[in-house]
């Protein structure tokens, strides 16, 4: 997501991020590898703590990356942006 990260947190719709996997795929699969790809589940309770420190970590670092974008700082807001996807 590291690609589309400003697209993320300005809520734009994007498959960005469906293009790295993609490529992944076709290098593994020209090397008669076969990839075998995992979607995680549901979340685990004993993990609810740590989900919710990420969760806030995520929405302190996209209110940076929107003020820092309000501010002309295009590398900060690309810097909070990453850490908010």
């Amino acid at each position: 997501a590291i690609s589309c990260a400003l697209d993320l947190v300005f809520n734009k719709k994007t498959t960005k991020y469906l293009g790295w996997l993609r490529k992944a795929v076709n290098a593994l699969t020209r090397h008669n590898i076969t990839p075998i790809i995992v979607f995680d589940g549901d979340r685990l309770p004993m993990k609810a703590n740590e989900e919710h420190k990420r969760g806030e970590m995520r929405q302190n670092a996209k209110e940076k990356a929107l003020e820092a974008w309000k501010t002309g700082d295009k590398g900060g807001a690309y810097k909070y942006a990453s850490m908010a996807v």
